[in-house]
Order: structure tokens, then C-alpha cells, then sequence
């Protein structure tokens, strides 16, 4: 059964699991996205208890994480108007950002990976798909 893990005292407003469950990441209603490995567990209680990895490239409230399932890519949209697809960088041990030029002039709302991974959409509250 699973237990109830703290994880923000302000809730969490999106999260995306990778493509084996070994990850998942989430933001706690901040422009963070915290990445937390499971040990491979379902069990909340056997995951680690500090998140793995902190992106902190978003200046609002992350609004929608997906997590590509052929790729390994992440990508995230914010309220900032931006969107990042972020790579795993093994060597480094850490995840780099690539800004998305999205042009739009409302918050990025929602954003979804392709079933094949080569593309992907981002919303917006302007009423477009850009």
C-alpha cells in the first residue's frame, strides 16, 4: 500500500513518470521541477526521500511536464511562456535545458511528447496551438 510522502506544503501542479517508472518528476507549484528516482519501486516509501535532480530554468509556476517514452527527453511549459526539452546528460550526471521559441503572448498551459518522440505540442491560454 502506498504511504503519503511529503513533498511540498503548496501541492504539486504537474508530474510525469519515465518511461520504466525508475523516475518521476514533478513541480510543487513553483518554477522548479523536482526529479526523484524510485529505486524501482511502486512503494513510495522505498523511493528516495531528496529529490535527484532541481531544473530551475522556468521564472513561473511549471504548468505541464511530459516525459518523452522514446526518448528520454523531458520536456516542461510554464507560465513564463517558455518551454524546455531537457537531456540527461549521463556523463555530467545532470540534465540540460534547451529553450522552445514558442512565440506566444499567453502562459504555456499544457505540453505532449508524440507517441514517436520526434515531436511535440505546446497550449497556451491564447487560445492556439503554436
Amino acid at each position: 500500500m502506498a504511504k503519503v510522502k511529503p513533498v511540498s506544503i503548496k501541492g504539486v501542479t504537474c508530474m510525469s513518470w519515465n518511461k520504466d517508472c525508475s523516475m518521476i518528476a514533478l513541480s510543487p507549484n513553483s518554477s522548479e521541477v523536482h526529479i526523484f528516482k524510485t529505486n524501482g519501486s511502486k512503494d513510495n516509501a522505498k523511493w528516495e526521500s531528496k529529490a535527484a535532480y532541481i531544473l530551475t530554468d522556468h521564472s513561473e509556476t511549471v504548468s505541464s511536464i511530459d516525459w518523452s517514452k522514446t526518448t528520454n527527453f523531458l520536456l516542461t511549459c510554464s507560465h513564463d511562456r517558455n518551454a524546455y526539452v531537457w537531456t540527461f546528460k549521463e556523463k555530467e550526471d545532470k540534465w540540460e535545458p534547451d529553450l522552445v521559441l514558442i512565440r506566444i503572448n499567453r502562459a504555456a498551459t499544457m505540453c505532449r511528447w508524440s507517441p514517436l518522440g520526434n515531436k511535440f505540442a505546446v497550449a497556451s491560454s491564447a487560445k492556439c496551438v503554436p
